[in-house]
This record gives structure tokens, sequence and C-alpha cells, in this order.
């Protein structure tokens, strides 16, 4: 039996000229996903591990695939994986779609205390009580 529901993913954005951008390869299956139905939700969390700290940032709106930008592409690829002559020798955009989202506005929750100790020899995972880690 088949159950549409949310299709759930990350992935790596610029956010430029009051949008979100990002890439998907010609390979995956979100083109067609936002043919059928181009509402999304995108969430940036943002923490800060020593205190324990997520900052989620929750935004909605219509997606859409546009034609490659392949400026606007290098400059996405560039802050996550380094200049463009670091990449491989066969480059990633050959495959690559341009998606956008223009939110129509953000909504934020307040500060969630993890209490997360991994990465402090501690090898326990999830929250635990608040305060100092």
């Amino acid at each position: 039996m088949a159950i549409s529901g949310p299709d759930v993913r990350p992935v790596w954005f610029l956010w430029e000229d009051g949008a979100f951008w990002w890439l998907a390869g010609s390979y995956f299956r979100l083109e067609q996903l936002l043919a059928e139905d181009s509402r999304v939700t995108l969430v940036i969390d943002t923490c800060d591990v020593s205190a324990g700290a997520v900052f989620p940032v929750t935004c909605r709106g219509v997606a859409e695939v546009v034609p490659l930008d392949r400026a606007k592409a290098v400059r996405k690829l560039t802050r996550y994986v380094g200049p463009e002559g670091l990449w491989p020798v066969r480059s990633p955009l050959r495959w690559m779609t341009l998606m956008t989202l223009r939110p129509g506005g953000f909504a934020s929750r307040p500060i969630v205390r993890l209490g997360c100790r991994m990465g402090r020899g501690d090898s326990r995972a999830g929250p635990v009580a608040p305060g100092p880690v």
C-alpha cells in the first residue's frame, strides 16, 4: 500500500534575492514530487552545541524548478564544498536542477535546550535535564 505524506530530506541552500535556492540531481525524484505538489516547508536549524541549544526557523511556500543559473549554483556549492577548482574534474552541475522557494513568512519556535553531551566524551545522546553542559 502506498501512503502519501511528507518527503523529508536535507538540502544545502543559498539565501539570495529574498529566496532559498538549492540544487537537486536530475536522478532524484524531487523535481517529480514538486510537479505533483509544490508546497514545501523548509526548516533551518542552527545550533550552539556548547550550550545545547537549537534555534529552528520554519518557512512555508511554493517551490519551483527554474532554469539552472550556473553562477548561483557555483556560489551555493562553493559555500559548502569550497572553490570550484577543488571540485571533481567532472562538474556536478551537468546533472543538477535548480529549485527555489520564496517564503511567505518565517516562524521561529523558542530556543530548545537539549543538554546534548555528544562530543564531550559522553556517549549519551538525546534530551537530558536542562542546565550547564
